[in-house]
């Protein structure tokens, strides 16, 4: 099961909950998740709800996004919340073979959760300045 539906689903009966609506859909691709629509396997949803604009985050040099956990937790339920993990951190998936793809691949994670958002809802911070750079010369 990848990180990002442990990190979603924060208590055992959450998480159990989720497990009994996806049986069929959590091998490969993640499976789908409660909060914010259509699940992307590197995309967290610390806080899909609220009516703050949508924040979010890109993994650190280690591609993992539970360092933002806490963070997510500060901004309580008003602020969206995403964070988005590096290609290639779940099992199975394979890592990207440059920056550039890399960049790709994330500016693909966002796109599918921008795209769930409601109308009017479509603008987004975006927090880590080397991706960025690369993602904004690709958008």
């Amino acid at each position: 099961m990848p990180l990002t539906r442990i990190l979603e689903h924060d208590t055992i009966v959450a998480l159990a909950a989720w497990l009994d609506d996806n049986v069929e859909q959590a091998g490969a691709a993640g499976g789908g998740g409660k909060r914010g629509g259509k699940a992307q396997p590197n995309v967290v949803c610390f806080n899909g709800s609220g009516s703050g604009v949508p924040f979010f985050c890109v993994a650190p040099v280690s591609g993992q996004v539970l360092c933002y956990q806490q963070l997510a937790e500060q901004l309580g339920p008003e602020q969206p919340f995403y964070a988005l993990q590096s290609p290639g951190i779940n099992e199975g998936e394979p890592p990207a073979a440059s920056v550039e793809d890399a960049a790709a691949a994330l500016l693909a994670q966002l796109h599918a959760v921008v795209a769930t958002l409601p109308r009017g809802r479509k603008s987004f911070h975006l927090v880590r300045v080397r991706v960025r750079v690369r993602v904004r010369v690709r958008v």
